[in-house]
């Protein structure tokens, strides 16, 4: 994030600043405002208090950043206000041109690395017009990058990344151009591991399993990432959707134990047990008693059936407007869960039946309930139970960051759970928020928040990607 430069800035008075000296029809007679010579003028092109024009004059004043006393400095400013959505899109467009004219690698290989933190859509056009214009084929990893973000404003179909990797790569299919960056020899230069995850992403998005899985035992790439993922859909079905759960595959692969244990496993489901399986499966299967694995999807829906007829349900007040709102009774599921995730659910309430899971569990809550700058969460584990993790950002109440330290975490474990205890009458807020909903998605994981009814009580829902949750009832103190 740029920082403000106000040392030795002089304040002109708002009435003055408005004018932009252009005092007398005699001087918009000779052409507009005169330009305002600044002091100070690269802590006016920092400052977000002052006007769009005043911080254009004050960049033009700077000139070219290699004739300046100090273009490493200069640079680093510009590049911060360039970067930056905090700053104004006419001045970042601007400067974008005057980095690009005093160096050109330097700036090709910074907008690689920073495209991922743009969201103006108009800075982004111009930089995809920047790199058609003079033909830089290089940037096609960059506009990866930047497809594989997800956005609310083009469909995949109509992104202005398309059609740049397509001016870019003439004759050659886009998503030829996606596989060919993904598949890319591991020695090769300017790709890493990022850009072959952008490009999964994407290709993810585009294609069909049955196609991705058909050109992954096709392919002879020596990556690594490649090489996890053939594996992957060789052995188990199983095919991440984006870089975090590309992260997950890989990590879970680094584990050679738990890797074989899941896989032979896996090799004896029957097609039914096998349908859905996901990575947050994995680990499950390495730590399910041979009794449940033994069970049949129709069996273990039963079984599930028993064990929550008698659960209360506390439908959550508000989800954000979203019509119709999911059922939450494991009786009333619209559609059937993976085996997968059955599994899962029963794992969960034999680590609810126990008496100091419970009691680990109301002691965080009640600590949360205590800290008003963050929510709590953490991993329950297998063996050990609930194991918190500080939040990675403590700023607001009703917010849980989880840090990386748990996000790795949960790739071995069951679950990854976090807290509604902003009050002891906490019931409107029963269950996961979109935001909650939307970690699922992007991490593929299980997930489940506990939220205070009353002293006494916490509800205990589990959730998944595509706003899938089931309430497992209340647990006691």
């Amino acid at each position: 994030m740029p920082h403000r430069i106000t040392g030795g800035l002089t304040r002109v008075p708002p009435v003055v600043r408005g004018l932009f000296f252009c005092l007398t029809p005699a001087v918009l007679a000779l052409g507009g405002c005169l330009q305002q010579t600044y002091d100070n003028p690269a802590g006016v092109v920092t400052d977000r208090e002052r006007g769009v024009r005043q911080r254009l004059d004050a960049a033009s004043q700077i000139g070219p950043i290699a004739a300046t006393a100090a273009p490493d400095a200069t640079w680093k400013i510009f590049s911060n206000v360039v970067w930056s959505d905090r700053h104004p899109d006419a001045l970042r467009t601007q400067l974008m041109d005057e980095l690009l004219a005093a160096d050109a690698a330097k700036f090709w290989s910074e907008a690689d690395d920073r495209i991922v933190y743009v969201d103006s859509w108009p800075v982004m056009e111009h930089l995809f017009k920047l790199a058609v214009d003079r033909n830089q084929q290089a940037f096609t990893l960059t506009l990866v990058r930047s497809w594989a973000r997800v956005s609310q404003r083009f469909t995949d179909d109509q992104r202005p990344e398309r059609d740049a990797i397509a001016k870019l790569n003439p004759g050659v299919e886009v998503d030829a151009v996606l596989w060919n960056v993904f598949t890319a020899p591991g020695s090769s230069p300017g790709v890493t591991p990022a850009h072959r995850a952008a490009a999964w992403t994407i290709l993810h998005r585009l294609q069909s399993d049955a196609a991705l899985k058909q050109q992954l035992q096709q392919t002879t790439s020596d990556a690594p990432m490649v090489s996890d993922l053939r594996t992957a859909a060789a052995w188990l079905d199983v095919l991440p959707a984006n870089r975090e759960q590309l992260v997950w595959l890989m990590d879970l692969r680094s584990d050679a134990a738990l890797w074989q244990a899941a896989a032979q496993r896996a090799a004896q489901f029957t097609p039914d047990q096998r349908r859905g399986l996901a990575l947050r499966h994995l680990p499950l299967l390495a730590h399910a008693s041979p009794a449940q694995l033994q069970q049949s999807t129709r069996d273990m829906q039963a079984r599930l059936a028993s064990r929550l007829r008698g659960a209360v349900v506390t439908q959550r007040r508000d989800l954000g407007g979203v019509d119709p709102r999911p059922a939450e009774s494991f009786l009333e599921l619209p559609q059937p869960l993976a085996w997968g995730d059955l599994l899962a659910i029963d794992m969960l309430l034999d680590q609810l039946a126990r008496r100091d899971v419970r009691q680990a569990f109301f002691a965080q809550a009640d600590a949360d309930l205590d800290d008003t700058t963050t929510e709590a969460g953490g991993i329950l584990t297998f063996t050990d139970g609930p194991v918190a993790y500080a939040a990675d950002l403590a700023s607001r109440d009703n917010q849980y960051v989880a840090p990386l330290s748990a996000i790795m975490a949960m790739h071995r474990n069951l679950a990854h759970y976090h807290f509604h205890a902003q009050q002891h009458d906490n019931a409107a807020f029963a269950g996961p928020g979109l935001g909650d909903l939307r970690f699922a998605e992007t991490f593929g994981g299980a997930c489940v928040v506990l939220t205070f009814l009353d002293a006494q009580r916490l509800d205990v829902d589990y959730y998944l990607a595509a706003g899938v949750i089931v309430d497992l009832g209340a647990i006691t103190r």
